[in-house]
């Protein structure tokens, strides 16, 4: 999911993830959840340990998410240069070897309300892990949540949801 914040103290120690939402995948045991960080503030890449796969928003900002211009050039000469977008942001994946698979999903936090909202931080994004078994071929898609804009009056946007599913 997105953001959240568990009270109006302006305090924001809700959530997991400060920025851009990231979606991680790698073989069970290959990665400690919670391990893959990196500064998504501004949409960059994540150092992710080989054999990880990592997506991001790729660099994108507003409501329709990566376009195809945004994917190629974010994830040339990576792992997941052959993914694609299929429509408003959502990646497109292929599984390439069937197997059992730590998910990692996390949202985007949201962004930084004006002098009318308090100046309240956003909250951090929600977070979610599951372990999955995923066939050859198999298509998975994805939709990184992006961080909610900042206000100078009012309050911030709220952080997009980060998803993933499988066809």
């Amino acid at each position: 999911g997105g953001s959240y914040n568990l009270d109006n103290s302006g305090n924001c120690t809700s959530g997991y993830n400060n920025g851009q939402g990231r979606v991680v995948i790698g073989p069970v045991g290959s990665f400690e959840p919670g391990s893959v960080t990196g500064n998504t503030g501004t949409g960059g890449s994540i150092n992710t340990p080989e054999g990880l796969l990592a997506f991001t928003n790729c660099n994108s900002t507003g409501n329709n998410g990566p376009s195809t211009s945004n994917i190629n050039t974010a994830y040339s000469g990576t792992d997941l240069q052959d993914v694609e977008r299929v429509s408003n942001g959502i990646q497109k994946w292929r599984i390439k070897e069937t197997g059992t698979y730590t998910i990692e999903v996390a949202g985007a936090s949201g962004g930084t309300g004006g002098s009318s909202a308090g100046n309240f931080q956003g909250g951090n994004g929600a977070k979610i892990i599951g372990t999955f078994t995923l066939s050859e071929n198999y298509i998975l898609y994805i939709l990184v949540g992006q961080e909610g804009s900042n206000h100078g009056q009012y309050g911030g946007g709220g952080g997009g949801g980060s998803y993933v599913t499988y066809g």
